[in-house]
């Protein structure tokens, strides 16, 4: 999914992150490694607030924090695409 992601976002909209032990449920989806499976993070911050926290060192609000302030209208598209693309790639 990344290079289909890359081809379709571009490079500069594609981030690898490093692993992190979440509390996410994701992992029981993939039955036992019986069916492949990939979980996707969509960034909905605005993207002067990334930068200027980045250059601060402070992180970004989390997603349940009172403080989250996506930009709807971007990360909308930028997920609809990004799944649409996904979901087409996956089931040719």
């Amino acid at each position: 999914m990344q290079k289909l992601f890359v081809a379709k976002l571009g490079p500069e909209h594609v981030i690898d992150v490093k692993p992190i032990m979440g509390s996410e449920d994701f992992g029981y989806f993939g039955a036992e490694g019986k069916i492949p499976y990939v979980i996707f993070w969509l960034g909905a911050d605005d993207p002067k607030d990334f930068a200027e926290h980045q250059k601060r060192g402070a992180p970004m609000p989390a997603l349940h924090s009172a403080h989250f302030a996506p930009l709807p209208e971007p990360a909308l598209k930028t997920g609809v695409t990004a799944m649409t693309d996904a979901a087409i790639e996956l089931l040719q």
